[in-house]
């Protein structure tokens, strides 16, 4: 393509732009999301302030985990629309950014989703290790709830049992406290095991603990 013909669909497509256009009354959607959340759901108006249809070809997302949809797909002058996405955040925490791309037959439009997604647990430590042939030192990690959680202790598992496991409730402080006592350190070992907790919705989160003898 030569620059002169380069330089006319330029000028082509800037007075499409001109004469139909979407107008979006926001294009980043935040809000505040509760712990006991699972997704986000955003809604971004628009309003075809130019003088010709606009034609929606395709919404794009950066994430599977979130999908978009319009409302229709032509919109005559004047006329307004909503493109409504879902973030489906699953067991992501911390801050997210979601970037949804709306192609039409004016232009593209970029809109994100940005939110805080607040923990719902902390543990004190993931794993741990005893020396071979050591004394049967109990230790001990604490699994930090967040009082806003709507999940209580299930049950713990040991997938080989080579250790004594001991756990303490704090239902006031939010806290579990479990203490792990290796029956054996005279050979070398690893197991994993798994603290259960059910929440109100009747899901199971399993928090693992990875131990060894070395």
């Amino acid at each position: 393509m030569n620059r002169i013909c380069f330089f006319v669909l330029c000028l082509i497509g800037a007075a499409a732009s001109l004469h139909a256009q979407l107008a979006f009354r926001n294009t980043v959607s935040t809000g505040e999301i509760s712990v006991n959340d699972t997704a986000y759901s955003a809604h971004f108006i628009f309003e075809n302030t130019g003088d010709t249809p606009v034609v929606i070809e395709d919404i794009k997302s950066s994430c599977g985990c979130t999908t978009a949809t319009r409302s229709k797909k032509t919109y005559r002058p004047g006329e307004q629309g909503s493109i409504d996405a879902v973030f489906e955040f699953g067991h992501r925490k911390g801050e997210q950014h979601k970037e949804i791309t709306v192609v039409t037959d004016q232009g593209i439009y970029g809109l994100s989703i940005e939110v805080d997604i607040p923990e719902k647990f902390t543990v004190s430590k993931r794993s741990h290790s005893w020396e071979l042939d050591s004394d049967l030192d109990p230790w001990t990690f604490e699994i930090h709830l967040n009082p806003d959680w709507k999940a209580k202790f299930q049950e713990i598992t040991s997938k080989k049992d080579l250790y004594s496991l001991t756990v303490t409730q704090f239902p006031e402080e939010s806290l579990i406290r479990v203490m792990v006592t290796p029956k054996d350190t005279s050979v070398e070992a690893r197991d994993i095991i798994n603290v259960f907790l059910a929440t109100e919705q009747g899901d199971r989160k399993n928090i693992s603990i990875f131990l060894s003898v070395r």
